[in-house]
């Protein structure tokens, strides 16, 4: 018998991790499970937003009597996410349909864990309306569990899936690369990656390259970096194409995110498996995965000394970086798309 799922998230073409979890997804293949995916927003236009989050209200009565899914799998994110997701949510349970709830939102326990009064018991109401919640490590379930007075046996525990690559990647011969991807802008750390990478000795640096890739604050990490000169050895990209993405990861050799806070990054999962030596900060689900010393370097967000000290270590010794590339590989084996769909067929039974 075929599992029909209805999956809500942003459209396909938003840039961002719970875009490629979605894609991850769909692009699983089953032949008992038949998954059809309705975008709730777009980031091109406020109408945008709107528009696709009147569709998904407006038709839900109309779909919960003709090609009824099985089950909803709502993506959601921080703020404004929240509450168009928990407002399509409720119409989905007013028809009796299960809803699985599935968080991605770093910034969650400022937003949420702030909120005060009748926002906060609508919330509270809302999140627990879901018949399942899905998160990405056991801090973040525990999070939900207090701040939305969730039974734990509501809450699935379920880490982001990783593309592990057929063949060894092929590291660049010639200067190391180091890389970054995701959001450019503080909260992501990478004005403190920047601000890291100009302190590193010049003999060091200057048999490096610091490739930065991503959407934001692009302008602005580049006047940062041409004002501490080091515009030579560091190129702030922007945003590329999935397969250009694949290809800088293939070939770099150490992969730095800084963050301030995170669920569980999908860069990082993909540097890993891409066997590279990471250095990332100790937040979100980031410690349940990584640990200090034996599959990467751990360093306090904002350090932007300990970011250049652990880039400098890993630059310097070969041993070091293949060690723990090697150990970072190991650790993210288990998280392929296979073992994921696994994990979230049972949670959509459990629904």
């Amino acid at each position: 018998m075929t599992t029909r799922v209805l999956m809500i998230g942003p459209s396909l073409d938003v840039k961002g991790g719970m875009t490629s979890v979605s894609k991850a997804i769909l692009g699983a293949n089953s032949s008992d499970i038949h998954i059809e995916f309705h975008p709730s927003m777009h980031d091109r236009s406020l109408i945008g937003r709107i528009s696709h989050w009147s569709a998904r209200i407006l038709t839900c009565p109309i779909r919960a009597v003709f090609r009824r899914p099985d089950v909803v799998h709502i993506h959601v994110s921080n703020r404004l996410s929240v509450w168009r997701k928990l407002s399509i949510l409720l119409v989905w349970r007013m028809c009796f349909v299960p809803v699985v709830l599935h968080t991605h939102g770093s910034g969650a326990k400022d937003h949420l864990g702030g909120l005060r009064g009748i926002r906060r018991l609508v919330m509270r109401f809302g999140f627990r309306s879901a018949s399942r919640l899905v998160v990405l490590s056991e801090s973040w379930a525990d999070f939900y569990s207090e701040t939305c007075g969730l039974q734990r046996s509501k809450i699935s525990i379920l880490p982001n899936p990783v593309l592990i690559p057929e063949d060894n990647p092929t590291k660049q011969i010639g200067p190391l690369l180091v890389i970054y991807t995701g959001v450019i802008g503080e909260r992501k750390g990478s004005f403190d990656l920047i601000r890291a990478w100009a302190t590193i000795p010049e003999t060091v640096r200057s048999s490096c390259r610091l490739k930065i890739a991503g959407n934001g604050q692009i302008e602005e990490a580049r006047n940062l970096a041409e004002g501490l000169g080091i515009s030579d050895t560091c190129e702030i990209l922007g945003w590329i194409s999935d397969a250009e993405r694949d290809g800088l990861l293939s070939r770099g050799s150490i992969y730095v995110l800084p963050s301030f806070n995170e669920g569980l990054p999908m860069g990082l999962l993909e540097a890993m498996a891409n066997r590279m030596a990471v250095i990332t900060t100790p937040v979100g689900g980031i410690p349940e995965l990584v640990e200090d010393g034996e599959n990467g370097l751990l360093v306090e967000p904002g350090d932007a000394s300990g970011i250049s000290k652990a880039i400098e270590s890993l630059a310097s010794s070969e041993e070091r970086r293949d060690s723990l590339a090697n150990n970072a590989f190991a650790s993210v084996r288990g998280h392929g798309l296979d073992e994921y769909m696994k994990g979230l067929s049972e949670i959509w039974a459990k629904a």
